[in-house]
Formats: C-alpha cells, sequence, structure tokens
C-alpha cells in the first residue's frame, strides 16, 4: 500500500510542477510538428520516385541501346518506407559503400519523431529525475520516510516508477498518439497491419528507452550530495550519450580497423579506366590505320575488345568488392562499439530496422539491386545477342527494344525478421536498464540519509 502511495504522490508531484507543463506543452508541438514536416518530407520523396521511374521507364523505352542504357538507368531508386515518417534514417538511397564513418551520424540529424524521443524526451527524463532523491535529502525529509519501516529500494522503486508514469502516459504516449491521429485522419498514408505492429513495437522500445534515462537520473539523484550538482552530472551523462559518444566510437572504429578514404578509391577506379581506354584504343588503332571495311562488332570481335573489357570489368569489380567489405566491417565495429559507450545507439539502429530505413535495410536494398542489375544486364545480353544474329551491321548505338524487359522491386523483409536480426541491440537496451536499476538500488542501500 505503501509503494502505490509514493507512486501517486510522486506522480502528483511531477504534474503540479512547473517543469510538467513547460516539458509537455513542448513535447506535444514539437511531436506534431515533426511527424507533419517528417509526412511532407515522405509525400515529396514518394512523388520524387514516382516521377524518376516514370521518366526512366519513358527513357527505356524510347531509345535505348547498349551505349546508353547504364547512362538511362537512376542506381539509387526505391520507393520509401511510409514507415520513414517516424525515423528518416537512410530512407533516400544512400549506399553503405558511399557512407564514411561520420556519416553514421546522420541517423541523429533527422527532424523526426526519432529525433524527438531520443533527444529532447531523453533530457526530458534527466529533468525530471534529478533531484528525485536529493531533493528529499536537502528537505531533511528522507530520514523521517525511511523511519516509517520503508524499505530503501521500495522507495527508490515506487519514485522510479511514479516519475516513468508521468513521463511515459503523461508526456510521451499522449503527444505520440496525437501526432499519430493527425497522420491518420488529415494525410493520405495509408498505414496497413504490418506498419501498426511496428509502431507498436516503436512505442514499447521508445518507453524503455526513456526509463533507462529516467533511471541514470534518479541513479545520481543517490549519489549526489545536493540538486545543483545532481543537475550537473546529470547533464554531463545526457552530453556524452547524446552528443559526445557518436563521434567518439567512429573515431575509435577508424583507429582500430583503418581503410582507404572514398577519394582514393576514386582516384584508384579513374586510373583504371584511363589504362582501359588507353587499351582499347591501341587494340583497335591498326584497324583504323588500314581503314579495314567491316562491321564495328567485327573490328571488335577481331581485336579482342571484349577480351580487354572483361579484364578490367574484373580489376573493378576487386577493387570495389573489397571496399564495400572493409567498409561494411568497419561500420559494424562503429555499431558495437557505439552501442556499448551508450544507449541511443542501440535504440536508433533499432528503431530505423523496425522502420525499414536503417543500415541492414540499406545493404538488404544493395544485395537485392546488384542480384537484379546481373539479371537485367543478361537480359541486355541477350537482346543485342539475338539482334546480331538478325541483323550482322546491327550496332552498340542501335534502338533496342525493352518492352518486355524485368523491373526491379525492392522486397523488404518481414517485421519479425527485421526484429530478430537486431535482437543484440534490443538485449543492449535490457542490459542497460536493470544495470542502472542494480547500481541505484545498490546505492541507496548503502547512502547516508543522516
Amino acid at each position: 500500500m505503501m509503494f502505490w502511495h509514493i507512486v501517486k504522490k510522486e506522480a502528483l508531484t511531477n504534474i503540479l510542477n512547473l517543469r510538467f507543463t513547460i516539458g509537455a506543452m513542448l513535447c506535444f508541438l514539437v511531436m506534431i510538428v515533426s511527424m507533419v514536416v517528417s509526412e511532407r518530407d515522405y509525400q515529396n520523396r514518394f512523388h520524387t520516385y514516382k516521377e524518376r521511374t516514370k521518366l526512366q521507364n519513358q527513357a527505356l523505352d524510347s531509345h535505348a541501346n547498349i551505349n546508353d542504357i547504364g547512362g538511362l538507368i537512376i542506381t539509387k531508386l526505391k520507393s520509401p518506407s511510409a514507415l520513414s515518417i517516424f525515423a528518416k534514417g537512410f530512407d533516400e538511397n544512400i549506399e553503405i559503400e558511399s557512407l564514411d564513418m561520420d556519416s553514421i551520424s546522420l541517423l541523429y540529424q533527422n527532424f523526426d519523431p526519432l529525433f524527438v524521443i531520443s533527444t529532447l524526451l531523453s533530457l526530458m527524463a534527466i529533468l525530471f529525475s534529478y533531484d528525485t532523491i536529493s531533493t528529499e535529502k536537502e528537505g531533511r525529509t528522507l530520514p523521517l520516510v525511511l523511519s516509517n519501516s520503508l524499505r530503501r529500494n521500495t522507495l527508490f522503486l515506487s519514485k522510479w516508477l511514479g516519475g516513468m508514469l508521468t513521463i511515459s502516459i503523461m508526456i510521451f504516449l499522449p503527444s505520440f498518439l496525437t501526432g499519430l491521429i493527425i497522420l491518420v485522419l488529415g494525410t493520405k498514408i495509408n498505414l496497413e497491419s504490418q506498419h501498426w505492429y511496428a509502431i507498436l513495437f516503436i512505442v514499447i522500445f521508445s518507453i524503455l528507452y526513456l526509463s533507462i534515462f529516467y533511471c541514470i537520473g534518479v541513479f545520481i539523484s543517490i549519489l549526489a550530495l545536493n540538486s545543483f550538482r545532481s543537475i550537473l552530472i546529470s547533464l554531463f551523462f545526457w552530453a556524452f550519450f547524446i552528443l559526445i559518444s557518436p563521434t567518439l566510437s567512429s573515431y575509435i572504429s577508424t583507429k582500430v580497423y583503418k581503410i582507404s578514404s572514398p577519394d582514393i578509391i576514386d582516384h584508384q577506379l579513374a586510373q583504371l579506366e584511363k589504362e582501359r581506354q588507353g587499351e582499347i584504343q591501341r587494340a583497335l588503332r591498326p584497324y583504323y590505320i588500314s581503314n579495314v571495311k567491316m562491321p564495328e562488332s567485327e573490328i571488335h570481335k577481331l581485336a579482342g575488345i571484349e577480351k580487354i573489357k572483361k579484364k578490367y570489368s574484373k580489376k573493378r569489380s576487386e577493387i570495389v568488392t573489397n571496399y564495400k567489405r572493409k567498409t561494411k566491417y568497419q561500420v559494424k565495429i562503429t555499431k558495437w562499439v557505439s552501442s556499448i559507450l551508450s544507449p541511443i545507439p542501440s535504440f536508433i539502429y533499432l528503431v530505423t530496422e523496425i522502420s525499414s530505413t536503417g543500415l541492414d535495410s540499406v545493404e538488404e536494398y544493395n544485395k537485392q539491386k546488384d542480384s537484379f542489375d546481373n539479371i537485367f544486364w543478361s537480359y541486355v545480353k541477350r537482346k543485342y545477342a539475338g539482334q546480331l544474329r538478325k541483323n550482322p551491321n546491327f550496332s552498340v548505338n542501335d534502338r533496342l527494344d525493352l518492352s518486355d524487359r524485368p523491373f526491379f522491386t525492392f522486397k523488404n523483409k518481414k517485421l519479425s525478421e527485421r526484429i530478430s536480426s537486431n535482437y543484440p541491440f534490443i538485449f543492449i537496451l535490457f542490459f542497460y536498464f536493470p544495470l542502472f536499476l542494480i547500481l541505484s538500488n545498490f546505492v541507496i542501500q548503502k547512502a547516508d540519509v543522516r
């Protein structure tokens, strides 16, 4: 009975405080604005995707030939995820091999509900919890409270629960649900059942994430001698987790595992292309000098141009594949280092993957796109070979009929698969939460309350 009495008292104290009014109003405003802005951004990206798809299909239908097909295909072409409204992540089709380690911070810079939860609401959890115990110390009411046969861990848990009810039920959920209702009723967004399940998981993990920060604030409130020191230390922890750890983890990963910069790779590829063009010109020069009268395709065959192209294509593929492999490994190191240093990367990686906008989704997209490219170019080669059989004078500049070509459709993983593949980050969040609960319980048991 005493436990629930303290829970109600803590929640009521928070609600009657001026910071609750200011925090709730600010959260409502920012959350709703972030959803509206994200929805408009999604609509713009979806419209752009439709237009680019239409233009690409028109170009391939009207004037596709072997020389121009590569330039007509838009490589970064994927329908944006409807869940990117809540966590944009890398939904603008940034290819994982083009990311340097500083680009990981892009996940933190989108103004969307994920940003509001991970920064504003986590700060609010700190500001609501930093004086949970320290105020009792300063008012000398803590010894009086504990003198009534109230166990210290009961006091801590009841105050933590009362504060979390305030943050989650009175601030986070109302603002999030209000924004969601505005999206459903006021926009053309069509959310399917899988989207609603994903949103439910986002809400659950958001509450778990906020619980960690509230617990950190209570933990520091127990340790600090007064509320002023508590707020300073709490804000330092928040700043380290939110602002410092992403940069620090990127720095550590680049020192642990070094790779060549994108500029060096671009220079190597440019030099390789220059060598390829030079070798092709040298192979064709005797035929052009002697003014041989035969089809261009026959000249290329006699000069061994196809063999030269395959040789340099293999070299280019080796450079690109090696760079992709090393980049993916370095990104993986960064993910793990950042997740160990702070709970926010695990939360952001988890929510973006649930929203189909995370790094794993980018990798899955690139994998499917590479597979489709092989299918598409095999199709083009068959079409070209068929035209050559019909007409030996058919050149690489003549139009190919691609009306029966295959079309690329990105098939994302199921929600259950996206969640199961990110169990480590769920585990890290569940590790941080009991860690600070246990530490807080241990410290309050040893604290001098006189």
